[in-house]
């Protein structure tokens, strides 16, 4: 049998280490529920509860409806970073779903195989491969647009544009005074800090797990002339003769 690149991963570790990666899996599912269910309850009282009281009653028949004003306009576009913020803790969790369904795949795919198949030593270097990859330097197992994009549908578009539309009605027709300009500078300096904090996920290797060790997590891992061999039963010969 063709040895790997990558030192061959114990078969008892591969099945605790599966185990973690569906625990994991269910927790991150976990977050992204309980996140989405928080926003939108935060939602629902900020357009329903603020919006209706803008509703006044000036003759039997005749309703008013007081917006835009600019002190409204002002809690609508806190309400839109605040909304931000929960679409960036809903990426985070959907972006950990993908990460750990992604090694629990792979995991799946050496451990479903017998020790002995020829494919087992390609599996596994490829598995070494994304452990380094999305566990040790954390990177991300989808692109961020992908993550963007499969959070808003869960439930965000909705949300991002009836406040978008209300916000804009204010830029439109209120007054530029002070107060009209102070809050057209929250809501651009909040809308691009939290841009920016989506666009810089795991950009620097200190957000990886290991931090700047992270790099010397393959070359230990590479086979030596010493490595366990499969042997033809499918046991694993460790170094000096033991079979494991």
């Amino acid at each position: 049998m063709v040895s790997g690149k990558y030192e061959t991963i114990d078969r008892k570790f591969l099945d605790t280490f599966y185990r973690e990666c569906g625990r994991e899996v269910t927790l991150a599912y976990t977050v992204l529920n309980q996140t989405n269910t928080w926003a939108i309850t935060f939602f629902a009282a900020v357009i329903g509860s603020s919006l209706v009281g803008l509703v006044k009653k000036v003759s039997p028949r005749d309703y008013s409806f007081d917006y835009p004003n600019p002190f409204h306009w002002l809690y609508l576009i806190l309400a839109w970073g605040l909304l931000l913020r929960f679409i960036q803790r809903s990426a985070l969790a959907l972006s950990n779903m993908y990460r750990w369904n992604k090694l629990a795949t792979s995991v799946w795919e050496v451990a479903a195989l017998p020790a002995c198949h020829p494919l087992q030593a390609e599996l596994n270097d490829a598995l070494v491969l994304l452990v380094d990859e999305l566990m040790i330097r954390w990177r991300e197992p989808r692109s961020r647009l992908f993550v963007l994009w499969g959070t808003l549908k869960l439930m965000y578009i909705g949300p991002l544009i009836v406040l978008l539309v209300l916000i804009g009605w204010g830029i439109i027709a209120l007054p530029h005074d002070a107060l009209y300009w102070w809050g057209i500078h929250v809501f651009v300096a909040w809308t691009a800090m939290e841009a920016l904090f989506f666009a810089n996920w795991n950009r620097n290797s200190r957000q990886a797990l290991q931090g700047p060790d992270a790099s010397k997590f393959l070359p230990r891992f590479l086979r030596s002339s010493t490595s366990c061999e499969l042997g033809t039963a499918g046991t694993v010969q460790q170094p000096g003769g033991t079979a494991g």
